[in-house]
């Protein structure tokens, strides 16, 4: 005999589908199943069933924790609910109530592997017996399930953190970086206040070496992010070309990503300075203040990328050049444009451009 209080500990918290055609039978039986589980919904015959269990797991978010149904009813029997919910959700504990007739179900229904079986009339301690073995097998199935659900939370948010820590050890190397730059700069000027100015110095040659060892870091770390902020520059260029003007107001934000990089790197200097003050004055003036010439201005940019993309690329190829001269042509080029941009309307029809 099974102890009714044990049976509640595994039911007092589940959420179940009571299918049966027959009212009387009906009525008695959710009586009994009310005291067991938490809530008890009801079906008048298999297709209700379908329905309310469809109902209830979009509302819910989750299947119900059992299905206890009779098997013969009309419109579609028990069985056939069943297939149609297992469909949905493989693993539902159903538990059918049979009649001795009704044989030729209980060959279908094993063969769907239903948790267990009632015989008509209900008894509560043969009631109580399946509910506890049944119920029971779904608490530990809720566990097995909530602990996995844990374990992914845990997995997800660690994943998060670990994005999170790599994006900010990225930031303090990029801030080394610019401590290492600024203090060059520091020596630099130093230097030209002391009396040796001989090319061949130490110094001379420390600040040349720093250069080339600058580049192959830029290369090595920085090269990938400039070409992606490049590509998203590129792609908004030729969609304001195309008429869609909105996409203005994403160019110094990108420009400015753009520079900020170069401007960790001393060998880049005067091309990060100069798209800063492009980036400047295209946030000063949003629109160029010949509007009319905003579609020219933008097809030299266009061109210009196409250089700064060719720039890219040879830096990448011809390291060994010196540094000084790799940037030389990039910043006429956008200086040009800079002027292009603030020209006022009587002044841009002289403005001819040749991008080399």
């Amino acid at each position: 005999m099974v102890d009714l209080k044990l049976v509640h500990e595994y039911t007092r918290d589940l959420h179940i589908l009571y299918v049966e055609d027959n009212e009387t039978l009906r009525d008695s039986t959710l009586k009994v199943l009310n005291n067991f589980f938490k809530t008890v919904d009801i079906a008048v015959d298999g297709r209700n069933g379908i329905d309310k269990y469809k109902t209830f797991q979009t509302q819910g978010k989750k299947p119900y924790d059992l299905i206890i149904s009779d098997i013969n009813m009309p419109h579609i029997n028990g069985v056939e609910m069943s297939e149609k919910i297992l469909e949905i959700e493989p693993t539902q504990s159903i538990i059918f109530i049979t009649a001795h007739n009704e044989i030729e179900y209980l060959h279908k229904a094993i063969s769907l592997g239903i948790s267990s079986f009632l015989l008509k009339p209900l008894n509560l301690q043969d009631l109580a017996s399946v509910l506890y073995k049944v119920c029971q097998a779904i608490s530990d199935r809720n566990l097995v399930n909530e602990h996995y659900a844990m374990i992914e939370d845990f997995n997800a948010q660690l994943e998060n953190q670990n994005k999170a820590l790599e994006a900010k050890n990225r930031e303090q190397e990029k801030l080394i970086r610019l401590l290492d730059t600024m203090e060059i700069k520091a020596q630099r000027k130093e230097n030209k206040t002391t009396a040796n100015t001989t090319p061949t110095s130490e110094y001379e040659i420390e600040k040349e070496s720093s250069y080339y060892a600058q580049i192959e870091q830029l290369i090595r770390e920085d090269l990938s992010e400039l070409t992606e902020i490049h590509e998203e520059l590129d792609a908004d260029i030729i969609a304001i070309i195309s008429g869609n003007h909105a996409l203005i107001s994403r160019i110094p934000t990108l420009f400015s990503k753009y520079a900020s990089i170069l401007g960790m790197y001393t060998a880049f200097d005067a091309l990060s300075a100069t798209m800063m003050q492009f980036t400047k004055a295209i946030t000063n003036q949003a629109m160029p203040k010949d509007v009319s010439k905003t579609e020219e201005i933008f097809m030299f940019l266009e061109a210009f990328m196409y250089i700064l993309g060719k720039w890219q690329k040879d830096l990448l190829e011809q390291e060994d050049e010196k540094v000084d001269q790799l940037d030389v042509s990039i910043i006429g080029d956008i200086e040009t444009i800079t002027n292009m941009w603030l020209a006022e309307a009587e002044t841009t029809e002289s403005c001819k451009v040749e991008f080399f």
